[in-house]
């Protein structure tokens, strides 16, 4: 069975999230937002490592509410660095030499279900290389700095990109040793395609969002319960079908 580190990034300074605190510490109906990610990919038996890549300032925080935790679940814990890209390298550093596929993923995307891992960590093993995209469904529209619109963009082809993305361990170590000092990308999966590596899609629902603003925590909450409900109703179907 291949073995699979997972990196969860959440070193950012949440600079559009106006809420109390850090969004990836944001309380998600009870649990915080990236302990709701940690928990899903903890649950997986090729799943050997949890990384949790947190910023310096927010050190003392983690410690204090999430130390115990942390050593319960053996999550390894280090410090990122002042942008996403340092902050993944910083990441990268911790992973064992006998991993075979690094997954990073988002410390503010706490929506992540079984089943969408299920279909990136079996991509990766065919393609190397795979992130999960979701269709943009609503018009796209190109605004000046005056607010006013200019164009409406043809959205065919284009999707929204997500994580967590799954690498082969030795393309991704490869593709973040090649960069400059001053390199800056949106995604991991950016950095293997500058690399010269193609990188693989698997579309998946738009459920696994991304905290940006407050009121995302709504939402977030939101789509948690659906499931919840809806895995209650499957379970007592499954107990009637039992006892027939």
């Amino acid at each position: 069975m291949p073995k699979y580190a997972v990196i969860i990034v959440g070193a950012g300074n949440s600079s559009r999230f106006s809420g109390e605190g850090k969004k990836q510490f944001a309380d998600i109906d009870g649990r915080a937002a990236w302990l709701r990610s940690a928990d899903v990919f903890l649950k997986r038996s090729d799943v050997s490592q949890v990384i949790f890549v947190i910023a310096e300032e927010d050190q003392e925080l983690v410690n204090l509410r999430y130390g115990a935790i942390i050593g319960f679940m053996h999550i390894k814990v280090t410090l990122g660095g002042k942008t996403r890209t340092e902050s993944v390298i910083q990441g990268l550093a911790m992973v064992h030499d006998d991993v075979d596929y690094v997954a990073i993923h988002d410390a503010a995307r706490p929506c992540i279900t079984e089943s969408m891992m299920n279909l990136l960590f079996d991509d990766v093993l065919e393609f190397g290389a795979t992130i999960p995209v979701s269709p943009i469904v609503d018009s796209l529209k190109k605004v000046n700095q005056d607010n006013v619109l200019q164009s409406t963009e043809n959205k065919k082809g284009l999707y929204l990109a997500q994580t967590p993305q799954v690498f082969r361990a030795d393309i991704l170590q490869q593709a973040y040793a090649g960069l400059s000092n001053d390199a800056a990308f949106e995604d991991d999966a950016s950095v293997v395609q500058a690399a010269g590596h193609s990188v693989h899609t698997v579309v998946v629902d738009r459920s696994n969002i991304k905290l940006t603003f407050p009121e995302d925590i709504q939402q977030a909450e939101a789509i948690i319960k659906s499931r919840l409900k809806r895995n209650e109703k499957l379970r007592k179907l499954f107990d009637r079908n039992d006892d027939s």
